[in-house]
């Protein structure tokens, strides 16, 4: 039994399927599944459409049950398996414990900015960190919770969970191009992380380049050398990511939306936003929610 609201990406026939399979919760853009011990050993296979959602598999413990680039395959605990074709194939057998992650592409795409290196599929693997575990376990709780704008927190939730993703998936995709990488790298790629949880803040390049110990320009340099775009930019195009998942996902109003999103008021946001796609506000919603539909 999966809780919590059906993944859009995911067709409801597919969905119903992982619901017979596997344990889990889930919200509108980010499925976990676990493992469950009182099943009957047998197969579970089903195709998810990668240009939909990713899955990543997490073994808990060593699994050698999962088809894995079309070869049956022992994988180790702690190390996690991005599945770049879609195709998911289990053969339940006693004792296996993982984890199973569904996130949708557009989500990804959307709020994490960049999806190169988790969509890599030179990254054959990388670690499960406690930071992981602990975010899972986090959108776990926040089942047995009844709050105010529980999709929200969900969603919330699920997007530190990708960001950590990406981070190890951007750490091992570096090291097997290069061996090793700088410290002004590893200091760049915390300063995009911190943009995007935490753009709807007031943020400047002041405020930024304190809070790495850099002086403003370099910090911008140095920025826009590692990340091809300036932090305003970035900044700015994170804000339009999160708004355009509140637009469609949410009945917020636009002034909210301008508001939570970070942006000085709701006729900058409108202005920005048709700047970088074309439409106003209101225009995406409509366009997105009939497409939905």
């Amino acid at each position: 039994m999966i809780l919590g609201t059906k993944m859009h990406s995911i067709d409801e026939k597919t969905f119903q399927y992982l619901a017979s399979c596997f344990q889990g919760y889930s919200c509108k853009v980010f499925t976990l599944l676990e493992s469950d011990a009182a099943l009957p050993a047998g197969m579970c296979e089903c195709f998810i459409p990668p240009e939909q959602a990713l899955a990543v598999i997490l073994p808990l413990s060593h699994v050698s049950g999962f088809i894995h680039d079309s070869v049956m395959v022992a994988e180790e605990p702690n190390i996690a398996y991005p599945v770049y074709d879609g195709v998911l194939r289990y053969r339940f057998q006693n004792g296996n414990s993982f984890y199973l992650l569904l996130i949708e592409t557009n989500f990804l795409r959307e709020i994490l900015c960049d999806t190169n290196y988790i969509q890599n599929t030179s990254v054959k693997n990388f670690p499960i960190t406690q930071k992981l575990l602990h975010l899972i376990q986090m959108f776990r709780e926040e089942f047995e919770r009844t709050t105010f704008e529980h999709e929200a927190v969900l969603q919330s939730i699920a997007h530190l969970l990708c960001t950590e993703l990406v981070r190890q998936a951007t750490n091992i995709s570096q090291s097997n191009t290069s061996g090793t990488f700088s410290k002004k790298h590893t200091e760049v790629l915390a300063a995009a992380e911190y943009i995007l949880i935490h753009c709807a803040e007031p943020l400047s390049i002041e405020k930024l380049s304190q809070q790495f110990h850099m002086s403003k320009y370099y910090f911008s340099h140095v920025f826009k050398q590692e990340i091809g775009e300036s932090p305003y930019s970035y900044l700015t195009r994170a804000r339009i990511a999160q708004a355009k998942r509140m637009l469609v996902y949410e009945t917020t109003s636009v002034m909210e939306i301008s508001q939570r999103c970070g942006f000085s008021t709701p006729n900058h946001f409108s202005d920005l936003f048709r700047q970088k796609t074309g439409m106003s506000p209101n225009e995406y919603r409509a366009h997105h929610t009939k497409t939905r539909t």
